[in-house]
């Protein structure tokens, strides 16, 4: 008689992937990050212009979000990398909550102004680049280099799926409920990601190579300068600070272009639905950015692209 014993298959990808100790903890604090983040994207706009009717602080609240993450970056990697990138996660998310839990206790006491909310939306901006930041550093000493590649596609699904199904939920809300108490349910998600994060057992972390014992200032300017002498990065670069900065301002307008041109009321449940028809949009075109690129090349990818959204605008 042959050898009855039978052997197991290879475990996908996948299965390897939830069986990682620390990566179900991890994966369920950033979904959540992303779908507090994406609330508070439709409805602190929302909130400014019901405080003033301006557009101009309305577009300034929704490009002080992104603005961090480009002036800040570079610096805060480099920093992060010398630092634990779980405490980081937590700080940061911890910061976040706080921050947005001063919107519904000042709007209890009847404080809330439209400054307020420009500052929330700066110190959450400035939250996010440390987090993001300490969450892309951290992944691989939890699943290790084999996957994670599995590992990014997978939390890349989860955010463009958060992306386009959570502003169409806050718009049909908005009107139902009021913008104060959605911001207070991202306060109470982003505290809920740093718990989560907190149970990612230490035990299981992958240690990180020494980075070196190089000066942070001499990282930053090695960074720097390779981004200005590049031919190719240094403009894109440029162009990508510029296009991020009116670009989050244009989309801050969306509430402004709504009320005054098309009849909207200002929590009106249209609102989300544009924002999520636009993260639609965003994925629909990473999808097919490599075809196109291998096609073209980056740089009329690049011109056209920044053309048609001037024109967009424009008209």
């Amino acid at each position: 008689m042959g050898d009855s014993t039978t052997t197991a298959p290879p475990a996908s990808e996948p299965q390897r992937l939830r069986s990682v100790p620390g990566f179900r903890p991890y994966a369920a604090s950033r979904i959540v990050a992303w779908a507090g983040s994406a609330a508070s994207g439709v409805v602190l706009p929302v909130l400014v212009y019901q405080l003033t009717g301006s557009a101009a602080l309305t577009g300034l609240l929704a490009a002080a979000e992104s603005v961090p993450y480009l002036l800040f970056g570079l610096h805060v990697g480099a920093l992060v990398d010398r630092w634990d990138g779980l405490r980081v996660m937590v700080v940061s998310a911890l910061v976040s909550s706080t921050a947005l839990a001063t919107v519904p206790l000042a709007a209890a006491l009847d404080a809330l102004r439209a400054p307020h909310l420009l500052v929330v939306a700066l110190v959450g901006g400035i939250s996010f680049v440390f987090l993001d930041a300490a969450a892309f550093g951290t992944l691989p000493r939890i699943v290790g280099m084999q996957l994670i590649g599995p590992a990014t596609s997978s939390l890349a699904a989860s955010a463009t799926v958060l992306g386009v199904a959570i502003p169409g939920v806050v718009g049909i809300a908005l009107p139902l409920v009021g913008g104060v108490p959605i911001i207070a349910a991202d306060a109470a998600l982003c505290a809920l990601s740093a718990l989560l994060v907190g149970r990612v057992p230490l035990s299981t972390l992958v240690r990180p190579r020494p980075t070196g014992s190089t000066k942070l200032s001499r990282d930053i300017r090695e960074g720097l300068a390779f981004i200005w002498q590049h031919p190719v990065i240094r403009p894109l670069t440029v162009l990508g600070f510029c296009n991020a900065f009116t670009g989050g301002a244009v989309v801050g307008l969306v509430v402004v272009v709504g009320v005054e041109n098309l009849g909207f009321a200002e929590d009106d449940p249209r609102f989300g639905w544009i924002y999520a028809v636009s993260a639609l949009g965003a994925f629909l075109g990473s999808a097919t950015l490599s075809r196109v690129q291998a096609r073209v090349g980056i740089g009329i990818i690049s011109q056209v692209g920044f053309g048609v959204i001037a024109l967009i605008v424009l008209g």
